[in-house]
């Protein structure tokens, strides 16, 4: 009985001895069976797929950095896809680098568009997120170079949200740029501008021939969520010149309805500082003030801006400006009862003497350094503060188990171990610097 096998030209045939008299054939049988073809996605699935693998990327690991480039030469399709995103957010740490990235910007734009109906060109329309805090500026003549670059670049961006400088001094012209600019109205975040307008004292509070463009560009920028204003720092011989309260001006008050977390620091008591402390801000949530004192005005408006804006915060920061010698102006003692639902409660030096007369919900509570005084004061003020939980020293740091016991009972880490021990008695966690427990 004879079988026979009919064979296909797509058959593979083993030929294992091929010059035997009759040499045998076999046919390669596949194990698995053949894989089915899987359908093609979507350009809008794989822009969403792309879009989460940017954003989780860190732009400080430089193997991150290159996978975003490297995601470009994929294929044509990834291309077209990622481009938009590489250049939502670009990288700049360089001055050569942003003056390349704003000179690419403005060759574009100049060029004509195939299609009249496209208003902005690419990749300026692509950028969302312009970051230039990085960038060194070691000298006057690197600050102008980034200041013409800027004021060139602000038209061609017209969906910018976040602008992150590097605490520069931006020219009229280059503030002019941005308020005349299409995208000033949708900017949410501006970090990192220096104000240098003069302060109240200096004006004799008198604001009648006060100009100022930071506040031009606030008049203009009603979406902004988060705002970062840096100033020149305050001596402290300028608010000691009032020790009686003077009339406060009136101003134009500034439409912000959705500013969140708002930093003034180093800021003089300026018409742009009175404007924001004036202002009904009912969206604000975080607070960094410097310098502080519970002075008379115009020496200082930490007062006031606590006074009407106190009650909404959940966060508050004190930033000492560095200044030599350290100022000896101390934050306002009621500082709980001027923000009522606060959370968040950073100090600095010289620290206050806290006046509370009801419960607080207060969680956290960050000094510079462990004092024994401070940590009376703060025992004493224990029966109000029911919901703390956390106690942050950001200025030191846990010694490592390694050390022997006496280096660990000495010294600033003996005064630790005291914080930590009385404290934790009442079941507060002592954090250093780095938000760490201790070891030991």
């Amino acid at each position: 009985m004879s079988s026979t096998t009919e064979l296909v030209e797509s058959d593979i045939l083993l030929t294992p001895r091929p010059y035997a008299l009759v040499p045998s054939k076999f046919i390669l049988v596949p194990l698995l069976p053949e894989p089915k073809q899987l359908p093609k996605l979507p350009a809008e699935t794989w822009h969403r797929i792309l879009a989460v693998a940017f954003d989780s990327c860190d732009r400080s690991l430089i193997q991150d950095i290159a996978w975003e480039r490297d995601i470009l030469l994929v294929n044509k399709l990834f291309n077209t896809i990622a481009t938009p995103l590489f250049f939502a957010h670009p990288l700049i740490r360089t001055l050569d680098k942003f003056i390349q990235f704003s000179g690419r910007i403005n060759s574009r734009e100049r060029k004509p568009r195939a299609l009249d109906r496209i208003p902005y060109s690419t990749p300026g329309r692509w950028v969302h997120v312009l970051d230039l805090s990085k960038i060194p500026c070691q000298s006057g003549h690197d600050a102008s170079l980034i200041d013409d670059a800027m004021a060139n670049l602000f038209p061609a961006l017209p969906f910018l949200s976040t602008l992150l400088l590097n605490q520069i001094s931006l020219s009229r012209r280059t503030i002019k740029s941005l308020i005349g600019s299409p995208n000033s109205a949708g900017l949410r975040t501006l970090c990192g501008m220096r104000d240098h307008a003069p302060s109240l004292v200096e004006l004799d509070g008198n604001l009648s021939s006060y100009d100022d463009p930071i506040l031009d560009l606030l008049r203009n920028c009603t979406n902004l969520e988060h705002l970062d204003l840096v100033g020149n720092g305050v001596p402290d011989d300028e608010m000691e010149i009032y020790t009686e309260e003077a009339n406060i001006p009136t101003v134009e008050h500034l439409h912000l309805p959705n500013l969140r977390v708002l930093s003034l620091r180093s800021i003089s008591s300026s018409g742009l500082f009175l404007a924001l402390a004036s202002s009904p801000l009912p969206s604000l949530r975080s607070l960094t003030l410097s310098p502080y004192g519970s002075l008379a005005f115009p020496a200082s408006l930490a007062p006031l801006i606590l006074a009407n804006h106190g009650g909404k915060l959940l966060s508050l920061r004190f930033d000492p400006q560095p200044s030599f010698p350290p100022s000896h102006h101390q934050m306002p003692s009621t500082v709980l009862q001027s923000c009522p639902n606060l959370t968040y409660l950073s100090l600095a030096n010289p620290l206050p003497m806290l006046h509370i007369t009801q419960l607080h919900p207060l969680q956290c509570l960050s000094v510079p350094k462990p004092t024994p005084t401070f940590l009376k004061e703060i025992e004493r003020v224990l029966p109000y503060l029911q919901n703390l939980k956390f106690v942050r020293l950001r200025e030191t740091r846990w010694l490592p188990s390694t050390m022997n016991s006496h280096a660990r009972a000495t010294g600033l880490a003996g005064e630790m171990g005291q914080w930590k021990r009385r404290l934790g008695a009442r079941g507060i966690t002592v954090l250093d610097a780095n938000g760490r427990i201790s070891e030991w």
